[in-house]
């Protein structure tokens, strides 16, 4: 038997398991019977309650909804969004250039 061929019993067993799952991920042995018979129960439930969250992320975005016109594609607000990190960074390597701590204005 080579390095790369598998001994005829585990590829009977594998071939077993498979079987038995129905078509659910059937390559993955790390969830058994009983997760595969539960996993439709499952139900994600997050929450935010942090002061930031509440009183300023929850409002600002509330507004930015109601003032965004409908026809903006969502890849435009990101990049809108990207430019509010970029762009002050730029300006600071405009003022200040690659050499932070050396020649950084008073």
């Amino acid at each position: 038997m080579s390095i790369n061929e598998k001994p005829v019993e585990e590829d009977d067993n594998f071939a077993e398991s498979c079987s038995k799952k129905k078509g659910v991920c059937t390559l993955t042995p790390y969830i058994d019977d009983e997760g595969i018979s539960n996993i439709h129960k499952f139900k994600y439930s997050g929450s935010d309650v942090g002061f930031m969250y509440a009183w300023i992320y929850c409002p600002l975005s509330v507004w930015a909804v109601e003032h965004t016109p409908a026809w903006i594609a969502p890849n435009v607000i990101t990049l809108f969004g990207a430019l509010f990190t970029f762009v002050p960074y730029g300006y600071m390597i405009y003022v200040t250039g690659t050499q932070f701590g050396e020649n950084a204005p008073p």
